[in-house]
């Protein structure tokens, strides 16, 4: 996989995340997880915690 390719692949998740703001952090948790999975990019434990966190909040998450 390409830089290009992975950079459009991480914003079409955030952006698919970030639709769930206000949402249960359990929720966003595990949407994090399988859409992370999905395009097959590993994001530590303490990362999907503090996005699913800031999403549940409204706050902007980056991850760069």
């Amino acid at each position: 996989m390409n830089r290009a390719s992975t950079l459009l692949d991480l914003s079409r998740m955030t952006a698919k995340i970030a639709v769930l703001e206000g949402r249960p952090v359990p929720q966003i948790t595990a949407a994090i997880r399988r859409e992370a999975e999905a395009i097959r990019f590993v994001v530590p434990d303490v990362t999907v915690r503090a996005w699913a966190e800031a999403v549940h909040r409204g706050d902007v998450f980056r991850l760069h």
